[in-house]
């Protein structure tokens, strides 16, 4: 049981050292909250608020700030922590709003007196306050306050909805009061959207002209960032305009931005989910799939892309109709007899390999054999090549590639860069790495960090060398959305005297370097994933 409370909310005397409150505050968690989530969280926050603080300052000299400083990273984790310990798993945190709310409001990191909710409602009241000046502007110009046109894009074909282009905060605050949701309770979209970084649609319906969806549109990458409905529904297949909306998404290059250049969408949310909609409609035809089907649908190729990191519940309705030992030689296009099921079956012949992973795997199974499963298809093992000693001479070096790249480092993945620790392959070399979860390794269920390593040597794997993080992040650059690798390496000590190993993480945010815990005696879930080195085989 945690001691009785004394001298405060949070049991340590509030002239004591942030320290030593942020260890009081952790203690305190709820069972349900993870301190090292939280400090990831802090990672995230920090980067971005300094981003914005030299965006910022590239922009007007006059805002100038200097970035966020250890003792203002540590204040944010005390509050961060505090925030969680009062409200559990409903202490939700809007990243945007709270970069927003940060660079606005940097007294709050000064001292450690101030909760997150307090932060919240001070950012909003002067949201509301900038609302109120946007609507008088708009007034005087007009000469009325009723006046707000939005930008009409398209209408769907069969004249049911529209897409509308949303211009102004006032049109945010609309959006956010019909559907629930963020857009419009904060000026981080409309600060994004005033520097040309995104454009805000709604999907609207044409004859009451109320909004069904939200669509973020990316301008430089030209992804949908986010497609949400009333709070925050992600759109599904059996919605009645899913159809129209796919059709909406599918034409949005059809029109041009302010720029006169065509608004192209190089995400594959509508391809993927129109193709899901063909196969369901000849499943229920009883119509046979074709191999390019088959893959799609069992995600051979490719994740499918849909509006949100949780699947469409029509994929598994499709696959559990399913015969997979049927699907498996059209999918891999071979025999059944070319399919292995252990190492015992793998012949030169072998096309394929569904089966648990044994001592000498690696070895018996060709390096240019692709699919390599412990169960269909959720146990996927998969191959990546890279190139060692590429010339990044120096962790800092490695940094300011990554950077250069419009990739993000994390605070951590800061300081293992810069430790001595850290060192570079000094010659060219290509490296063969196999990605695959604590599940496909044999457990069953969480397991340590030194047990996790010690079965994959037992494979025939190796531990990475340190720079396969860095250059893995530089190299993967079409890494699925929502994927986090782990590398497994001999951990290195962060400035704070913790050890840890680099992570390769692909967010909502972007692609990142990030680090984890490398503590031997670490727990980590069956559906984590790391990655190892395979070695060559000698000629």
């Amino acid at each position: 049981m945690p001691p009785k409370r004394f001298e405060g909310k949070f049991g340590i005397p509030s002239s004591h050292t942030i320290d030593s409150q942020l260890t009081s505050a952790l203690y305190r968690l709820p069972e349900s909250m993870d301190s090292k989530e939280i400090g990831e969280q802090v990672e995230k926050i920090s980067a971005l608020v300094n981003k914005q603080i030299e965006t910022n300052h590239l922009e007007d000299s006059e805002k100038r700030g200097e970035l966020l400083s250890q003792t203002e990273k540590q204040t944010l984790y005390l509050k961060l922590a505090r925030h969680y310990e009062d409200n559990g798993e409903s202490a939700h945190i809007d990243i945007s709003t709270m970069v927003d709310a940060l660079v606005e409001s940097r007294r709050f990191l000064q001292s450690d007196r101030g909760s997150i909710g307090k932060l919240f409602e001070l950012h909003e009241m002067k949201t509301l306050q900038r609302i109120a000046e946007l609507r008088r502007e708009r007034a005087e110009m007009t000469g009325t306050e009723s006046l707000n046109p939005y930008e009409n894009l398209l209408e769907t074909n069969d004249g049911k909805y529209y897409l509308a282009r949303l211009l102004n905060m006032p049109h945010l605050e609309t959006e956010s009061k019909y559907l629930g949701h963020c857009v419009g309770t904060s000026t981080s979209y409309i600060n994004k959207m005033k520097k040309g970084d995104v454009e805000i649609f709604s999907f609207r319906d044409t004859q009451t002209h109320e909004p069904l969806i939200t669509i973020e549109y990316d301008t430089k990458s030209h992804r949908l960032l986010q497609v949400k409905g009333v709070d925050d529904y992600i759109p599904k297949l059996f919605d009645s305009y899913s159809s129209d909306l796919i059709e909406t998404i599918e034409r949005l290059p059809e029109t041009v931005n302010d720029e006169g250049e065509p608004r192209l969408v190089s995400s594959t949310e509508a391809r993927d989910m129109k193709q899901l909609a063909g196969i369901r409609d000849k499943t229920a035809d009883k119509t046979s799939l074709d191999r390019t089907e088959l893959r799609f649908l069992y995600e051979v190729d490719a994740p499918i892309q849909r509006f949100d990191t949780e699947p469409d519940p029509l994929i598994k309705t499709l696959l559990d109709a399913r015969d997979t030992t049927t699907d498996l030689p059209i999918i891999f296009d071979c025999t059944p007899e070319q399919i292995a099921h252990s190492i015992s079956e793998i012949t030169p012949d072998t096309k394929a390999y569904v089966g648990p992973l044994e001592k000498g795997i690696f070895d018996a199974l060709s390096p240019a054999l692709e699919h390599v499963y412990t169960k269909f298809p959720e146990g996927r093992v998969k191959f990546h090549s890279i190139e060692l000693g590429t010339g990044i001479e120096s962790g800092p070096a490695f940094e300011q590639a990554i950077r250069d790249k419009d990739m993000e480092v994390g605070g951590y993945a800061k300081h293992l860069l810069e430790s001595p620790d850290f060192k570079v392959v000094g010659e060219h070399t290509n490296a063969d790495l196999v990605e695959m979860s604590v599940a496909a390794l044999g457990f069953d269920r969480s397991t340590r960090y030194d047990a996790i390593c010690a079965r994959a040597l037992e494979l025939g794997l190796e531990l990475c060398p340190a720079e396969v993080g860095p250059q893995l992040r530089l190299q993967y650059t079409d890494q699925p959305m929502n994927s986090y690798l782990r590398i497994a390496m001999k951990a290195i000590s962060d400035r704070d005297g913790d050890p840890r190993f680099f992570r390769v993480d692909r967010d909502d945010v972007g692609l990142w370097l990030y680090t984890d815990y490398g503590k031997p005696f670490y727990v980590w879930g069956t559906d984590f994933r790391f990655v190892f080195l395979r070695p060559r085989k000698a000629l």
